[in-house]
């Protein structure tokens, strides 16, 4: 059975069978595949995949697939049926929700879905008090989190100096990359990613978005959405089941550089809210915090030290609920 509902599939969906709960959200656009099951008695019964549910249990994240029958199945069928139920990695679920046009969809209920220790409101302050061991952060973004510009001082640098020794920052920022997958230099790409991924971290940072406005880039801007969810899904899936914050991405002044836009980050803002309320992630707006003082952009793009400076401390009071020096 197993090799059936794989071959079905080209793969199968996955992770655990746990309690079924009442959240019946992909009626539509499932292939619905046949399989056959003889018992033990010589009795055929048939069946079909219909539907995918959320799983409950230890993690809420998970998925698995349900099988129906035409009839009212035997327990000797259903159990059969869950055995076609197989592991697969969580990629598996990102390719299968491609083929199925549903990727977004399938991937904002997991995220809505799950639970976290760090308490259901994204925008709650974090008590590192209820942590046995430091709180991982790892930030996420392109050249202005991983330093350009900064002298040395990167937002994420400075961030650990303000939040302290019960906090731990990593720095997982590549300069040049998007967020989108079509993008000429896409971040999931990035040795980087995978090693934001293995930190396991408590907490997320992610501010990509930047380069996305070039204008090779930003012609793809219709799938900037679903690539950030892709992207927040990810981590979400996690088993240190981190909180996630993204960003709204930093004011471009004037007429910009290196053919990045504030007319892209513009247009990119309104999606990132949308993503985060519908999502339930955290929102941190490095956009507001060095708007007033594009001075501390000289090159248009990149925030010098005092400007990741203003970066840390509005990550810092969203992260703490402190302003900093409190």
């Amino acid at each position: 059975m197993r090799e059936i509902a794989f071959i079905a599939h080209g793969f199968v969906v996955f992770i655990k069978i746990g309690t079924i709960s009442k959240l019946k959200f992909l009626e539509r656009s499932v292939k619905v595949v046949k399989i056959g099951f003889v018992s033990r008695k010589g009795a055929k019964e048939e069946g079909f995949i219909r539907r995918i549910v959320i799983c409950t249990g230890i993690s809420m994240r998970m998925v698995s697939v349900i099988f129906t029958s035409k009839i009212s199945p035997t327990p000797t069928f259903a159990r059969a049926c869950l055995k076609c139920v197989v592991y697969a990695p969580a990629q598996r679920v990102f390719d299968f929700a491609n083929t199925m046009n549903i990727r977004t969809r399938l991937l904002s209920l997991l995220a809505v879905s799950s639970m976290s220790l760090l308490g259901a409101d994204p925008m709650e302050p974090i008590d590192p008090g209820k942590f046995a061991e430091p709180v991982k952060v790892a930030c996420v973004g392109d050249s202005i989190t991983q330093g350009a510009g900064a002298q040395g001082n990167p937002y994420p640098k400075q961030l650990q100096a303000l939040l302290g020794e019960k906090w731990k920052v990593g720095n997982f920022g590549v300069s040049g990359r998007t967020l989108m997958d079509k993008g000429d230099h896409p971040y999931m790409s990035e040795k980087a990613y995978q090693k934001a991924l293995a930190m396991l971290p408590d907490v997320v940072i992610i501010m990509l978005g930047t380069n996305d406005t070039k204008s090779q880039n930003w012609k793809f801007k219709d799938t900037f959405s679903a690539d950030y969810t892709k992207l927040v899904a990810s981590f979400q899936a996690l088993e240190s089941k981190p909180r996630v914050y993204v960003c709204r991405p930093c004011p471009v002044p004037g007429k910009g550089n290196f053919g990045i836009t504030e007319v892209g980050v513009q247009e990119q803002i309104p999606q990132i809210d949308k993503l985060a309320k519908g999502m339930g992630l955290g929102v941190i707006d490095m956009h507001a915090a060095l708007e007033a003082t594009p001075e501390l952009l000289p090159d248009r793009v990149h925030p010098n030290a005092a400007g990741a400076g203003k970066m840390a401390e509005a990550a810092f009071s969203v992260l703490t609920g402190k302003k900093a020096g409190e």
